[in-house]
């Protein structure tokens, strides 16, 4: 299983890796008070990751190393890409992500990558 995690870096801590995993830690215990498979009240300027992410790449489940899903907050979208597509959804999706504007974060890798490309770690 791979993660990456894209965000609005105008609502998400990244002055300092430490500020930005604090957060990271903090909204991957999935408290918020909405519904993970839907966009209402999510960041605008995450809709059009997702849905080119999910045209590309769609949400499946074929056991525990070949599932694709998407959990979308307010302020991120948490994406689980399948192993056999994994580097080419990494690849586009951190791509896209700088295009949008959007910061991104591939989980365990301890740096996050901004919208100009400049990493914190």
């Amino acid at each position: 299983m791979k993660v990456l995690t894209v965000y609005d870096p105008a609502q998400v801590p990244h002055e300092t890796i430490a500020d930005f995993l604090y957060w990271y830690d903090l909204t991957m215990e999935f408290v918020e008070d909405r519904d993970y498979d839907s966009t209402d009240g999510t960041a605008e300027v995450l809709l059009p990751w997702l849905t080119k992410a999910r045209e590309e790449f769609p949400p499946k489940v074929d056991g525990a190393d070949n599932t694709t899903r998407y959990i979308i907050g307010s302020t991120y979208i948490y994406a689980r890409f399948a192993d056999d597509v994994a580097d080419e959804a990494f690849a586009r999706g951190q791509a896209r992500a700088r295009e949008l504007g959007l910061g991104s974060y591939v989980a365990g890798s301890g740096q996050t990558v901004l919208p100009d490309g400049t990493v914190v770690a």
